[in-house]
């Protein structure tokens, strides 16, 4: 009998062996490499992150245990090696997302999402480098200039016009030379916009001094003195690009005055205004016990100086001849609230029976309008109804363009005192006495039914857009409608609550966001416009062929 439980026991032993071990159910892995797109290269030390992104652990309706709601919110990070590899154990199976991120890299594709069920090791994310623009500022006699504040301006269109925005700003060392890093993949304008400095304050007597007699008008690579005739630098993934540039040097001259209400401790950035584009804020020095300042390096011109400090703001216009301009009195002012009224026109009746209340919600719910005032490319707004009262806040004085949109209904007239901002659309803000604006909007309008046939060769991915030129000036002004590409072949685009008159009707490609339909230099570039009639409370169908 020993001698037979020894031999089962022998046997047990040999079976359990000759079986494969059977994994757990949170024993997978999953492992590859980040790799630089540009290089191929590996990435070392690039951050990884695995997140689960399904919720699928408990059956629907029952409550998921402990270990079920862990497994749901997997979320875990490491660090790749000096070969660009990474692992993670113990996953459960599952729906995962994986994504990489390292300073000076992009995230080139978002990640890799993957369906998990058995271990992976071979997954490839890539990050994209981001691109670096460098090069060197001189005088005319190649002489390098240091100190100058060189922006990298990218461009975008907001509401039809042309906005710029400074990506980056550096400054140019002792040998000229400047270097803009870290810029993602796009277009730039590489611009010398004036000396570096910002505003150094001091107290007591004594004045800082500062001998600088001549300096440059602002230039952009490419030797051009505007947008326009500037040279774009196009940045991909990795790319190190080379912008000289080469400046006169003027005789400049000073600005002197008194700035009031200046608190002590916060900044106070002064700044010369010559058109919409970003500036490099000035090079002054402000006496904080008395309030006088000294702006330097200004070349004669015509300017708006504005001064903030936070939400309060000063501007005055200047113009600067062949000498100093001193004497100057400018105030710091809190911001003020503009507001307003909302009348609506062409209600339709409630049906007999109904409450006050319903209507309201319905009025509410149909005519809505959204006022806008843009400046500088810092646009506030403000959302009303039919019968409210409506307030924009933080305004700071100065001049905006304001634009109204309304959703069931279209605007008749907007005023502003005896100004009408349908026909001039620049309103002034004054210190401490905005202006009361009174809206009267209308229920309805026409529509406008658009198929367009799309250009030779377009692509899949191409954005076709529907511009509407009013006839009348007094009005809001052109409209841009988005067309889709609903069937296999047309696009297909619809206006809705147009004021009733005439329009001329274009389809222009867009694949830069570049259609500026508020300028009218760029609405004097189109033709091939279509003429269409909107009658109110009607809708009108008109086919298009793109003509840009």
């Amino acid at each position: 009998m020993p001698g037979r439980a020894s031999l089962g026991l022998l046997i047990a032993l040999l079976c359990s062996y000759s079986l494969p071990a059977q994994p757990r159910s949170d024993d997978l892995s999953v492992g590859g490499v980040v790799l630089n797109s540009a290089t191929g290269e590996p990435v070392r030390r690039a951050v990884v992150r695995l997140r689960r992104i399904d919720t699928s652990a408990a059956p629907r309706g029952a409550a998921p245990d402990a270990a079920a709601r862990l497994r749901a919110q997997f979320n875990a990070t490491t660090l790749t090696d000096i070969g660009g590899a990474f692992q993670f154990s113990g996953v459960a199976p599952g729906m995962y997302h994986v994504s990489a991120e390292k300073p000076q890299f992009l995230n080139d594709g978002g990640g890799e999402s993957l369906k998990l069920t058995a271990s992976v090791a071979d997954l490839k994310i890539k990050l994209a480098p981001l691109g670096v623009i460098t090069g060197k500022v001189v005088d005319a006699e190649n002489q390098p200039l240091r100190g100058v504040n060189v922006l990298a301006l990218s461009v975008r269109v907001d509401d039809g016009v042309r906005v710029t925005h400074a990506s980056r700003d550096v400054s140019t060392d002792d040998r000229g030379v400047y270097r803009l890093w870290n810029l993602t993949p796009g277009k730039y304008y590489i611009k010398a916009a004036g000396r570096s400095g910002g505003t150094f304050s001091y107290a007591g007597d004594n004045t800082p001094q500062l001998f600088a007699d001549e300096s440059f008008a602002p230039t952009f690579f490419g030797s051009g003195q505007t947008l326009d005739s500037a040279t774009p630098v196009v940045i991909s993934a990795g790319t190190e690009f080379e912008a000289n540039l080469r400046l006169k040097l003027q005789p400049s001259f000073k600005i002197r005055g008194v700035l009031g209400n200046a608190a002590p401790h916060p900044p106070v950035k002064f700044e010369l205004l010559a058109g919409d584009e970003d500036v490099s804020p000035s090079r002054v020095t402000l006496n904080h016990d008395t309030g006088r300042f000294e702006i330097q390096d200004v070349l004669p011109g015509a300017y708006i100086l504005r001064a903030t400090q936070d939400d309060d703001s000063a501007e005055l216009p200047v113009n600067v001849g062949r000498a100093d301009l001193n004497g100057l009195r400018l105030e710091l002012l809190p911001p003020v609230e503009v507001r307003g009224s909302v009348r609506f026109t062409n209600v339709p009746d409630a049906p007999p029976g109904t409450d006050q209340t319903s209507v309201r919600r319905a009025r509410a719910m149909v005519g809505r309008c959204m006022l806008s005032l843009h400046r500088s490319g810092i646009v506030l707004r403000s959302e009303f109804s039919d019968g409210s009262d409506f307030v924009v806040r933080k305004v700071q004085p100065g001049t905006y363009r304001s634009t109204i949109q309304c959703f069931g209904a279209y605007p008749n007239s907007i005023s502003a005192g005896r100004q009408d901002l349908l026909a001039n659309p620049l309103l002034t803000i004054a210190p401490g006495a905005p202006p009361i604006l009174e809206i009267v909007a209308s229920y309805g309008g026409g529509s406008l039914q658009v198929t367009i046939a799309p250009p030779d060769g377009a692509g899949r991915s191409d954005r076709v857009q529907v511009l509407l030129i009013p006839s009348s000036s007094n009005s809001t002004g052109p409209v841009l409608t988005p067309a889709f590409r609903l069937e296999a072949r047309d696009f297909e685009a619809v206006a809705a609550n147009l004021a009733p008159g005439t329009y001329t009707a274009y389809a222009l490609l867009d694949r830069d966001n570049d259609i500026e339909f508020r300028n009218p230099a760029f609405l004097a570039t189109l033709s091939g416009g279509v003429t269409v009639q909107v009658d109110d409370k009607k809708s009108t169908t008109v086919r298009l062929k793109v003509t840009r």
